[in-house]
């Protein structure tokens, strides 16, 4: 293999690589059981104040288990003020 095909080789092994992770992403869902670095950044300022609120309460392991679907769900409900006093 010349020194050109090892270059074009090697970034084609990066992108199958890339991509590879991003469909494992995809087939395996992204569970949140803490408000944590995991926990996308624009979720936990909702999902905290929904759990010193009481509004959501761990499993009996002290997990969450919330999705990015409930997350979504969770924020826009919250943006638009239905967890407000």
């Amino acid at each position: 293999m010349t020194c050109e095909e090892r270059i074009k080789f090697n970034g084609l092994v990066e992108a199958v690589g890339t991509l590879a992770a991003k469909v494992d992403k995809l087939s395996h869902e992204m569970i949140y059981a803490w408000v944590d670095d995991n926990m996308p950044e624009w979720a936990r300022p909702t999902i905290s104040k929904l759990v010193d609120k009481g509004y959501l309460k761990e499993d009996e392991e002290g997990k969450l288990m919330l999705n990015d679907n409930m997350l979504r769900i969770l924020v826009i409900l919250d943006r638009a003020g239905a967890f407000k006093e």
